[in-house]
């Protein structure tokens, strides 16, 4: 991944961002990820265009105004998906590398001009915009959920699991839960019936049961885990019921009311 060299020339960054915004791109990326962009692009401007930039992904959340870690991921993604972003993971201590792309830089068409020139005799430079490649077209449209709908029904069985042991167990938000097992699917390589059964075997152990609340904890603690109940992991269900029979809220009602019920009769 080679950083481009033709972008000191005065301005870069301001071209870029007009061309965003009059080329139509931000429509196809969404603000969020239009947000990324100028974020990577002004850091560029501040290094002098000498090297691309590093960002942990707090930085980043910090300067876009994310609303959590998952959010900017995906604003991420549809920048990378659409052309417009080049971006090189890091690890646990080393930040991530970006620098923008898509946009082909032109220098000055008179760089020797003196400020004296009439600017009502000049014409404005508007770069035409690029094509973005269609193998580099988002694959999902803006705003719908990368998470797929087995992620959705892990998460929801995974809820079941945690309601089991502590029936009044405040119900998550089931659309982060599914995204971060999307990452743990993605990101980590781990299929479907791995995570299950991981989890649930987290969830019959005394210690791991209580701290295994959810599936970003299962991610950060995966290896661990895998170490210590490795002879515990038995095989889980390979699907849940793809379409519960009551909202998540309502299935939560209905066991905190009978959970009642049953200490009303046992005092009785």
């Amino acid at each position: 991944m080679n950083y481009p060299t033709d972008r000191q020339s005065c301005g870069f960054s301001i071209r870029y961002i007009k061309w965003l915004i009059q080329s139509g791109a931000v429509n196809e990326i969404g603000p969020d990820a239009f947000a990324l962009l100028v974020a990577v692009v002004m850091t560029e401007d501040e290094t002098f265009y000498q090297r691309a930039p590093n960002f942990f992904n707090d930085q980043l959340i910090l300067r876009c105004g994310f609303g959590s870690e998952p959010a900017m991921m995906r604003a991420r993604d549809r920048a990378v998906d659409a052309g417009l972003l080049t971006y090189k993971s890091g690890a646990k201590r080393r930040a991530g590398v970006y620098f923008v792309s898509g946009y082909a830089n032109e220098t000055l068409a008179n760089p020797e001009r003196t400020v004296s020139e009439s600017i009502t005799n000049r014409l404005p430079t508007i770069p035409i915009p690029l094509p973005i490649p269609k193998n580099k077209r988002p694959k999902r449209a803006i705003g719908q959920p990368l998470f797929s709908k087995e992620d959705s029904t892990t998460a929801q069985w995974m809820f079941g699991l945690i309601q089991d042991m502590h029936p009044d167990h405040t119900p998550p938000s089931f659309d982060k839960w599914a995204d971060e097992i999307r990452l743990i699917r993605e990101r980590d390589k781990r299929n479907d019936s791995q995570i299950r059964s991981l989890f649930q075997a987290a969830n019959g152990d005394s210690f791991w049961k209580k701290n295994i609340l959810s599936p970003s904890k299962l991610r950060e603690k995966w290896d661990e885990l895998t170490i210590k109940l490795g002879k515990q992991v038995r095989s889980a269900p390979s699907s849940a019921p793809s379409e519960p029979k009551l909202a998540p809220h309502e299935i939560t009602a209905l066991r905190i009311q009978q959970n009642r019920e049953a200490r009303k009769a046992q005092a009785s």
